[in-house]
């Protein structure tokens, strides 16, 4: 009933009236809509410098097969330490692997798109770690091979030092080396077929140097005097 009187009232002004109750009704609107936008905004400001204060908030994990630019700056904004988890799976078999589940589900998953999101993984890590934020911050890079019994780790990287351990140099080229992958590839009906597929031409692979900050010392470890650390 009360709408119908502002209704009636706002009709019996005329025209001005018309006008008062559109910009009546925008107005509510616009407040509902950025108003509670800007609100939501000033809360996540808030909090973030909370957490950059106090550091009160839980651990974060991101998991993605490529690492975004964004969450490494926001974790280094907000986190007093930030610590880097890279695997390196041989392509080969990934698509191997990605075959028999296809057989197995009658589900199967493009072959380019999977050494697509290894090249990827391979080139964005290399433009991460050249982020002028990430030097001489407290952020640690563990890189682990999984393509034997158990993941081992083959590298460690120390911003904080500025020092690159290799503790395996064969595992580090073959993660460099997706760089250069070739991605398009034919469809194959048989195991066989995958199997004999050649992944990568002939050419010039980035070096350790070239991959990597020029800022980091790269030192190459004695496995057998420098175990792999525990976290």
């Amino acid at each position: 009933m009360g709408c119908c009187c502002i209704f009636l009232m706002i009709f019996d002004l005329g025209l001005a009236g018309l006008n008062l109750l559109i910009w009546v009704v925008s107005c509510a609107i616009y407040w509902r809509v950025c108003g509670t936008i800007y609100i939501k905004e000033r809360e996540l400001e808030l909090i973030k410098n909370q957490v950059a204060k106090k550091a009160g908030r839980p651990h974060e994990l991101y998991d993605s097969p490529c690492i975004k630019q964004g969450d490494i700056e926001n974790a280094l904004s907000t986190r007093k330490a930030v610590m880097i988890c890279v695997v390196s799976t041989d392509p080969s078999s990934a698509l191997i692997r990605a075959y028999r589940r296809g057989e197995k589900e009658n589900r199967y998953c493009p072959g380019d798109e999977i050494l697509k999101s290894h090249k990827d993984s391979a080139m964005g890590l290399s433009h991460i770690l050249k982020l002028d934020a990430l030097r001489n911050s407290n952020t640690t890079v563990l890189m682990y091979d999984n393509n034997g019994d158990a993941p081992y780790l083959f590298a460690i990287i120390d911003f904080k030092a500025s020092i690159l351990h290799v503790r395996n140099p064969e595992m580090l080229r073959a993660w460099i080396k997706k760089c250069n992958m070739e991605t398009s590839i034919e469809q194959h009906e048989s195991i066989e077929g995958v199997l004999n597929i050649e992944l990568f031409k002939p050419g010039v692979e980035p070096t350790f140097e070239e991959y990597f900050p020029p800022h980091l010392k790269i030192v190459i470890d004695d496995e057998s005097l420098n175990p792999a650390p525990s976290f």
